[in-house]
């Protein structure tokens, strides 16, 4: 006899497969389905995500170039110098480290003098994993803790940053079939005015890589609930829990890794449909990812005062730019350019939304994060970028793939369904790059 846990997992599959049989008699049309795998695709698929990171770089090299040319207002000693008040945290962390300096002297000098006795403990237990991971690089990169020298290593970073980002975008999407969508997600979601802002030259902060970790986190995911095996779900499980532990580690935010975990299991019920693997699967991410518990009601943002040492202030945060509420117009703007391509992106969406519900639900937060905006402001819009493209490349390239599919029925079906994506895939790379602010 079953267990009752067991049986209601019974019950829950079974549903699923009739739902499943239904939906995919409504919408099995060739051209909503991913593309089948060739050489051909590969190779353009891999064309069109080195462009997207090339275009990435060539953006922030350009700012680069401007601050340098711009000298001596944005120099320090010949280096860029930073446009954000968090820089200056992480650049002093990194010279601590160069010192070999604690942790607690760099808490007690921030915080004088109410960390001061704890400055004077005789045992410092304190490691590397006490620093923020982005002033570690930076120490390990830098030649010398002079100011010349961080700021320049700083900066070249960002560049770096945002070529792994637009990389880690494209295997978001790869890891659900649709590598040459991902290409312009990566393109258009890198440079958007959201993600743009956040991530140029002078930004020296964790925003410059939170984009594309949480992403390649998702990729993960996805990888892990569509493995051909358990042991192919396991193994993609602990590279997501893996991943999860370093994200921590550069931003501290647990509630992000939650819910990746939540899209996960989703995933896992769906597609491996055993329970012993939705288990398993989440335990080894959520162990390997080391978060701990929290409130997620505990947030400064949702407070009207806020107690430190001793004191109580009035929460201010609402007169911070990026804390402050965008309308829903502005934030297609910011995310697509303009009100009517951020249309065009959402109706993308409700069309893969359609096809694919399960991968869709999945990837629902990613689109929910820009909602977070009447929240906590539109500080978090930018996540929502990338798969704001997505929705427009799916769109444009099923679009593609339809007429092509009708408009003839001789000759290579394959390869007249491929190249339709592709042409497809690289018009809607070329609208990215026309909607994209990257005048500077």
């Amino acid at each position: 006899m079953l267990k009752p846990p067991t049986k209601v997992f019974d019950i829950f599959l079974h549903s699923l497969d009739l739902l499943e049989r239904n939906h995919l008699s409504r919408v099995g049309h060739a051209s909503l389905r991913p593309e089948q795998r060739s050489a051909f695709l590969l190779i353009c698929a891999a064309t069109l995500i080195a462009l997207a990171i090339a275009a990435n770089v060539y953006v922030r090299n350009m700012q680069l170039q401007i601050w340098h040319s711009a000298a001596p207002s944005t120099l320090i000693l010949d280096a860029p110098t930073f446009s954000t008040a968090d820089a200056p945290f992480f650049l002093r962390h990194a010279v601590n480290i160069q010192r070999g300096d604690s942790v607690h002297s760099f808490n007690a000098s921030r915080s004088y003098p109410n960390n001061l006795k704890t400055d004077q403990e005789p045992d410092d237990h304190s490691s590397m994993r006490d620093n923020p991971l982005l002033s570690v690089v930076l120490a390990k990169l830098a030649s010398s803790n002079d100011e010349s020298s961080l700021l320049a290593v700083g900066n070249m970073v960002l560049v770096a940053t945002s070529a792994l980002t637009a990389a880690a975008i494209a295997i978001c999407f790869g890891a659900a079939g649709y590598w040459t969508q991902g290409a312009i997600a990566s393109l258009g979601g890198g440079l958007s005015t959201a993600y743009l802002m956040r991530s140029s030259i002078g930004r020296i902060d964790t925003d410059q890589l939170n984009l594309g970790l949480m992403y390649l986190i998702f990729g993960l995911v996805v990888f892990a609930g569509r493995a051909p095996s358990r042991l192919w779900c396991f193994g993609w499980c602990l590279a997501a829990g893996l991943l999860a532990n370093l994200f921590i580690w550069w931003y501290g935010k647990p509630e992000l890794i939650v819910i990746a975990a939540i899209a996960l299991v989703w995933l896992l019920c769906c597609l491996q449909r055993n329970i012993l693997t939705v288990l398993a699967g989440t335990t080894v991410f959520l162990a390997l990812s080391g978060i701990e518990l929290f409130n997620p009601l505990n947030s400064s943002y949702l407070k009207d005062v806020l107690a430190e040492a001793s004191f109580i202030f009035p929460n201010t945060f609402g007169t911070i730019t990026e804390i402050q509420t965008a309308s829903f117009a502005q934030i297609l703007v910011n995310t697509t350019g303009s009100v009517e391509m951020g249309l065009v992106c959402l109706t993308g969406l409700a069309l893969f939304l359609v096809r694919h519900p399960v991968i869709a639900i999945a990837y629902g937060p990613l689109v929910a994060f820009g909602l977070l905006n009447f929240v906590i402001g539109n500080r978090a819009i930018f996540y929502s970028a990338p798969i704001m493209w997505f929705g427009a490349a799916f769109l444009m390239t099923t679009t593609a793939r339809f007429i092509a599919a009708n408009l003839s029925e001789g000759g290579n079906a394959l390869r007249r369904d491929q190249t339709a994506s592709i042409l497809a895939a690289s018009v809607a790379l070329i609208v990215a790059w026309i909607n994209s602010r990257t005048a500077y």
